[in-house]
């Protein structure tokens, strides 16, 4: 009996201390606020129940786990309303703010949701899901009438935090709505995700500078790597100003999102490596709406589809800029060459696109920088940028028949840009090296699924970016089911998501359905390199690594239903295919 009640004791000081839930009222914020501020164990969560918490203003700080994050949750998403002055400041490991509304209210100061609450205690492994922020502004004239005063609705530092699945809408004031900092190292080659948000509707903003969607660093910052990944979200009518994503760093992804009715473009600013892949750009012919402008080293733009892309210039579906000062390096003087200038376009890569009734083409825009009138070498000069563009422009799709040509090389500038095996359908024919005329016939889908896109030959439409449409945002919210409503009347991607890919049409790739065996895929002229296999959902099923010019893809246990194989050869192309699998 003995040795059992010693037993038993031991165990006891062993087991581990089980998960508190708190919940908490409008009327409790003041202890809301000790709860969070240390207090929380891992696997904690503190509910918010239903009602209005007016300036809500707390810092949660607490070291959840993977397993065990700590969570500030609302009991029923969509029903505790943040308002008033309102600033949330997190930081730690593993912190979730989950189904929160914050709605009519304002900074209380700078920032609403900042992940930090010092300048050295930062968030890290940190999430942000199925929450809204709607209509947040600071109603002073100020805010509006210049840059020199911002609000910013979510503040990223840390890293490997991730905002997801939340809706975002009517912001007004000045200032970026989504900022990835690099000011600290800790904030550098963060692998921040952005996902699966829906990004609505942002008014122009007058003063025609820091009203970005999302940014990405700054000048001063740009020479560090972020690899923050923004992927699989929706941007709808954000017009704030010409750069709808403004990318001032390295190293990142812009991928499979869309861009409708934006007034803007995904913008590579400053920095290096960076690569906007598998987005699709719908601009329904609305003035200003942009695609992608190049600047600075190594960006690559690939398997992109752009539809009635109405800007020009800077705003043009494609703009590949002239630069002013030559790459920055650590040993640059930013005092002769500033950060914040534009620099030298090289090792540019764009390949594998579609452009679908564009306005404009522009290559080699040109630029000019104004030195501040404090600079102690070149005080208010103004230069003029020199140095052409070095770019390989490949494999393209160039579809308007009814114009004569898109592609506005400004004089002398594009010397340095190499045109290879690009496709052509204007009103007439151009006498390009690199631009091959073809008789394309790409006509607008009426009505039902893939309504309000073009197809070529009845081709179906790339599936990436619209699949994930599905799942961005927060389905409770009345306001984006009434944004949803207003695009599918024009643009169906809810309804049975389609794949549009023009590598399909003009390869050899083959998929052919083998009974026991699955699919066999066939690629003569490049290695394939990986097969990826996706549900409609755009959740990955299975993935393989082949390097091999044909091999066999298992089709096998999976339920009656439609999926999209992905196929991506070693030259770096990609390819996709719907399977259906009748379950038979």
């Amino acid at each position: 009996m003995k040795r059992f009640c010693i037993a038993w004791l031991v165990w006891c000081c062993c087991i581990t201390v089980f998960a508190t839930t708190y919940t908490y009222t409008p009327s409790q914020l003041s202890a809301l606020k000790t709860q969070l501020d240390s207090k929380l164990q891992a696997g904690d969560i503190a509910y918010l129940e239903d009602g209005t918490y007016t300036d809500f203003q707390v810092t949660f700080k607490g070291n959840g786990t993977e397993s065990s994050p700590i969570t500030l949750k609302a009991r029923n998403p969509g029903k505790a309303i943040l308002t008033g002055k309102l600033n949330l400041k997190i930081s730690g490991k593993y912190l979730i703010i989950d189904g929160l509304v914050f709605k009519d209210g304002q900074a209380a100061s700078g920032d609403i949701v900042e992940f930090r609450t010092s300048s050295s205690s930062f968030a890290n492994n940190c999430r942000m899901t199925h929450c809204v922020m709607d209509n947040c502004n600071n109603p002073d004239s100020k805010y509006y009438n210049g840059t020199d005063n911002s609000e910013r609705w979510i503040m990223l530092y840390g890293k490997n935090n991730k905002v997801d699945h939340c809706y975002f809408a009517n912001k007004t004031a000045g200032g970026v709505l989504m900022m990835i900092s690099l000011d600290n190292t800790d904030s550098q080659e963060n692998s921040h995700i952005i996902e699966y948000n829906f990004f609505g509707y942002r008014q122009k903003f007058e003063p025609g500078n820091n009203a970005e969607t999302i940014r990405i660093g700054d000048s001063k910052t740009s020479r560090s790597s972020s690899a923050t990944i923004i992927r699989n979200n929706f941007f709808y009518t954000c017009d704030g100003e010409a750069e709808t994503v403004s990318i001032k760093s390295c190293d990142n992804l812009v991928s499979q999102n869309i861009f409708y009715e934006s007034a803007g473009s995904v913008v590579c600013r400053h920095g290096n490596r960076n690569t906007i892949e598998e987005n699709v750009f719908i601009g329904n012919s609305k003035s200003n709406c942009g695609g992608v402008r190049i600047i600075n080293k190594g960006q690559q733009v690939r398997n992109n589809f752009f539809q009635e892309i109405a800007g020009t210039g800077s705003r043009s579906a494609l703009c590949v800029m002239m630069g002013i000062f030559e790459v920055p390096t650590s040993g640059t003087n930013t005092d002769r060459e500033p950060l914040n200038a534009y620099h030298h376009v090289t090792e540019a890569i764009v390949n594998n696109n579609t452009f679908i009734n564009c306005k404009n083409i522009d290559l080699g825009t040109n630029v000019s920088y104004t030195y501040d009138s404090s600079n102690p070498y070149y005080p208010g000069k103004k230069v003029d940028g020199t140095l052409k563009p070095e770019a390989v422009i490949a494999s393209n799709v160039f579809y308007n028949p009814g114009d004569k040509s898109i592609l506005n090389e400004v004089s002398g500038n594009v010397s340095s840009i190499a045109c290879s095996n690009n496709s052509y359908m204007f009103k007439s024919t151009i006498s390009k090296t690199g631009f091959i005329y073809q008789s394309m016939n790409y006509a607008k889908i009426t009505s039902g699924a893939g309504k309000g896109i073009h197809t070529l030959n009845g081709a179906q439409v790339k599936p990436f970016a619209a699949a994930g449409v599905k799942c961005c945002g927060v389905s409770w919210y009345a306001a984006q089911q009434s944004d949803v409503n207003t695009i599918n009347a024009k643009t169906d991607f809810w309804e049975n998501p389609l794949t549009v890919e023009p590598a399909v049409i003009y390869s050899s790739v083959k998929v052919t359905v083998e009974k026991s065996k699955g699919v066999k895929i066939e690629s003569p002229n490049a290695l394939i390199d990986t097969v990826v296999l996706y549900n409609l959902e755009g959740k990955q099923l299975s993935f393989r690594n082949f390097k091999d010019y044909s091999c066999q893809f298992p089709f096998f246990g999976l339920s009656t239903g439609v999926y999209l194989l992905k196929i991506r050869t070693e030259d770096g192309n990609h390819y996709f295919f719907k399977i259906s699998n009748s379950g038979r």
